[in-house]
């Protein structure tokens, strides 16, 4: 089974396959393959709604964006396995931690593809790529980023919804309810930060 192309068109096939047919270190790997594309399109994204952009050095986006980010967010995504695991539990879900793992790691399947259009952007026009001005190259990289971003989000309800053997709509609440934990926890922090810094 080719893992790229079956994702994208049957992800809960894909699931399953990976969950029978692959060990751990396979998958973790796979993991860290589409967190670099994840990792890249945050760049840009960030460069995209900041008011003000600061761009890195090549040497700074080597070190931040393709070591620290992707395993920061490979350490992230297994403590949401392991929420998503207990909260699809009481939606009578059967999938083990290893089996939702897997499952999220199919998810970002789609998230390969904008790799190759980054690193054709960065090589054609590495100053333009590290500013994130915009370009030909610059539009169909972020075009396919934003793609790829939308149909990850999609197939990932499917992938867990199989990891766990329920339907699509317990895989939306077993995803939703950590999402809301973690923005309301984020939102009271974020509150706190705010009023110990002015003191009001």
């Amino acid at each position: 089974m080719n893992l790229f192309t079956s994702a994208w068109i049957h992800p809960k096939m894909t699931t399953r396959y990976v969950i029978e047919s692959k060990n751990m270190l396979f998958t973790i790997l796979l993991f860290l393959a589409t967190l670099l594309g994840v990792s890249l399109t945050s760049y840009h994204f960030k460069a995209q709604m900041a008011q003000t952009f600061e761009p890195l050095s090549l040497t700074q986006f080597l070190i931040v964006y393709i070591v620290v980010i992707p395993l920061a967010l490979l350490l992230f995504l297994t403590c949401a396995a392991i929420i998503t695991t207990w909260v699809g539990k009481l939606f009578k879900g059967t999938g083990s931690l290893k089996n939702v793992f897997q499952s999220i790691v199919v998810g970002h399947i789609p998230m390969l593809l904008p790799i190759p259009f980054m690193i054709a952007w960065l090589i054609v026009d590495v100053n333009g790529f590290l500013m994130s001005t915009s370009s030909l190259a610059a539009n169909v990289s972020q075009l396919v980023a934003g793609i790829s971003a939308i149909w990850a989000f999609y197939i990932t309800v499917g992938t867990v919804a199989e990891a766990h053997r329920f339907s699509y709509a317990q895989s939306i609440m077993t995803l939703l309810i950590p999402a809301a934990l973690f923005m309301g926890f984020l939102f009271i922090v974020l509150v706190a930060l705010v009023t110990f810094m002015t003191g009001t």
